[in-house]
């Protein structure tokens, strides 16, 4: 149902060249080809940049119409304009993997704007959590403030159900 043909790796490496070239002069951008989209880290950019950047972005997107922009923690991510996300690939990978049924809890836990979708996705059935140390809205059930706090919850997960066994 959804398979990615060569000529979309094509575009994303020909989009990735160009991004690379065009952003060359601003210091602290990294272009990065995530093979099935790309990647614009403004982290390390200064702030007076930032908008230069998202300009250079927004043009290649003009000329470039099967990509669209999405926006994620301090980068610009160029995604092929098709109808697909983190929530309807966690979706399918449940059904692919038969994992889909009702005994089964889905888990996801993200840091990013972009995984909302996910956590939408498996709200009415699954838990989402949210890593983050500025609450805010999400469809996330929970949230913690970091990584650390990630691995203790796992440990904890671990530990229960081990000892249901």
């Amino acid at each position: 149902q959804y398979e990615v043909d060569g000529s979309l790796q094509s575009l994303i490496d020909e989009v990735s060249k160009e991004l690379v070239r065009q952003v060359q002069g601003i210091e602290g951008a990294l272009i990065e080809n995530k093979r099935f989209s790309l990647a614009v880290h403004y982290r390390m950019v200064a702030e007076a940049y930032v908008p230069r950047l998202e300009g250079i972005v927004d043009q290649v997107v003009k000329e470039y119409p099967r990509l669209r922009k999405a926006y994620g923690k301090k980068v610009f991510e160029l995604r092929p304009d098709i109808d697909w996300d983190k929530g309807k690939a966690l979706l399918w990978l449940l059904g692919a993997l038969e994992l889909d049924g009702p005994e089964i809890i889905p888990l996801y836990i993200g840091d990013d704007t972009t995984d909302e979708d996910a956590f939408a996705a498996i709200s009415d059935r699954g838990v989402g959590i949210l890593v983050t140390d500025a609450p805010h809205p999400t469809a996330a059930g929970y949230s913690v403030q970091n990584t650390g706090e990630v691995g203790e919850f796992l440990k904890l997960l671990t530990r229960y159900i081990k000892e249901r066994q």
